[in-house]
């Protein structure tokens, strides 16, 4: 069934403020032009409907509170709380042992066996999110045995599918591209616990000056600080690329019950569309509905690669969010964003450092003229080819589903036919 564009008001101010908060049309962040072959209008009112009465309640209740000067209920323990998804869920904050915890875990979640320096057992490790493709988790808690019971020490994070947790020689690495982490174990506190090995940056969020610490030893007095640059900074990150990533195993997957779905990830022949995918997702996507999967698509406009440290990728960019439902993907979130990614070559690949977006309503028109320049009138028959964008949609999608091997035959939108992938 063909879609006709379907953009409202309420849409357009709704996917606004997920994106910008209170950037409206025409603010100084641009807001994302009508989503317009997807029929999401009536999910994006319902959630708007619901956020209103949640706060409608917020207040009627603290109203009441104030009316009453009643104070608000207080756990008998404001300590006793859980420190992590696995007690969160099952509602238990002690567990006899490492089987227990793993038998509170949901499908799609996983649990490693992992040995890490500082501490002399098996450290088991629980992933609330883990990837089908390679059983890789962006992060995970660390529990240690401490008095014949299993001992919460925390997380080890990373930075989804992209930069997941890995593991040699008992060192965790974490980050992602702007930061360097790694971790091991100290019971320098009397208690088992994580502590940060080395933590370095590059500076992108604050002044952009390189700096963090780095430590040889799992004690406090020992750090050394890092004194490099954009060379030393670079021959970290790829240092931890050639880790292994720590392997899962993942709850539910033998008997084929497990609900998560891997991650996507590009695996065409352009080294580029990698990178703008990376950014999608990790920059995007986020601010949608979550679902089960993201998986971006796009149509290039034309690409200036004349500075390698400035290539500008101009595209047609859509986010979609899916949830698995039997054999079909149903459409759950997302938007579409014209625009242009700006990307630096490096030896290894590329990194996308920002995208410049068309802005919507009135100023559409002259902020993509800004944007595209030269390239206006091609983006524009990109832009109006609705069919020519549904059949890129669907091929990004197949990709997805023959890369994973998964048993998956159609696409749906909300109140549309689901689309054949055959």
């Amino acid at each position: 069934m063909k879609k006709e564009k379907k953009g409202t008001l309420i849409a357009l101010i709704t996917v606004c403020v997920m994106l910008f908060g209170c950037a409206g049309a025409g603010a100084a962040a641009p807001g994302a032009p009508e989503k317009a072959d997807k029929p999401e209008a009536a999910q994006t009112e319902s959630t708007a409907t619901e956020s209103t009465t949640m706060e409608s309640t917020v207040t009627e209740s603290t109203e009441t509170n104030e009316a009453t000067k009643e104070e608000p209920e207080q756990p008998e323990d404001e300590y006793n709380m859980p420190e992590d998804f696995v007690q969160f869920q099952s509602g238990k904050l002690e567990f006899k042992d490492f089987d227990e915890i793993i038998s509170c875990l949901k499908d799609g979640q996983g649990y490693a066996y992992i040995k890490v320096y500082g501490y002399d057992g098996d450290v088991l490790a629980v992933a609330e999110q883990v990837f089908l493709a390679d059983h890789s988790a962006p992060e995970a808690s660390l529990y240690a045995m401490k008095d014949g019971k299993p001992h919460c020490m925390g997380m080890v994070v990373g930075n989804g599918s992209a930069y997941p947790l890995r593991l040699e020689d008992g060192i965790i690495y974490g980050g992602d591209n702007h930061n360097y982490d790694t971790y091991f174990l100290s019971e320098s506190a009397g208690i088992p616990g994580i502590m940060q090995k080395d933590a370095v940056y590059d500076g992108i969020d604050s002044d952009g000056e390189f700096g963090g610490f780095m430590r040889d030893e799992n004690v406090f007095d020992k750090d050394k600080d890092f004194t490099g640059g954009q060379k030393e900074f670079d021959a970290l990150i790829a240092e931890r690329e050639s880790k292994p990533v720590i392997e899962f195993t993942i709850i539910g997957e033998e008997s084929g019950s497990a609900s998560a779905l891997p991650a996507y990830k590009y695996t065409g022949t352009e080294e580029m569309y990698a990178e703008v995918s990376d950014y999608l997702i990790k920059e995007i996507a986020p601010h949608f509905e979550e679902a089960g999967v993201c998986i971006p698509y796009f149509e290039k406009v034309a690409v200036d690669d004349s500075n390698k440290d400035d290539i500008i990728f101009y595209g047609s960019f859509w986010v979609d969010n899916y949830d698995r439902n039997g054999d079909t993907l149903e459409f759950v979130s997302g938007g579409h964003f014209p625009g242009a990614i700006h990307l630096k070559k490096l030896d290894n690949g590329y990194e996308a450092l920002k995208m410049d977006m068309v802005e919507d309503g009135s100023v559409f028109e002259p902020s993509a003229k800004k944007i595209y320049g030269k390239y206006y009138d091609d983006f524009m028959k990109i832009y109006s080819d609705s069919d020519a964008n549904e059949e890129v949609r669907k091929q990004f999608i197949s990709d997805y589903v023959k890369a994973n091997d998964l048993d998956i035959k159609a696409y749906k939108d909300y109140g549309w036919d689901p689309v054949s992938l055959e």
